[in-house]
């Protein structure tokens, strides 16, 4: 996943597919951009979670955070900005 907000989230809310290789940073989402293909003449791998082998399943359940309410998850993403 592009940042630790979209594996906070449970898989069928994650992306489909996103953009790798990117050096912008997100702080709000604590990630890299992820939603465009290129940034001035860097173009970026789109890496599609439905291609076989790639999937964006991930863990789920009270263990990996996925059913913390809203406020909870935004914590928890503040509290790690701190490391």
């Amino acid at each position: 996943m592009p940042t630790l907000r979209h594996l906070l989230e449970p898989a069928a809310q994650r992306p489909r597919a996103f953009y790798r290789g990117n050096d912008v940073y997100d702080a709000a989402n604590v990630g890299f951009a992820w939603e465009t293909p290129e940034i001035g003449s860097v173009k970026f791998h789109r890496y599609d979670t439905q291609a076989d082998g790639n999937s964006n399943a991930g863990h789920e359940g009270a263990a990996y955070g996925t059913n913390l309410p809203a406020a909870d998850k935004a914590a928890l993403l503040e509290h790690l900005k701190t490391f």
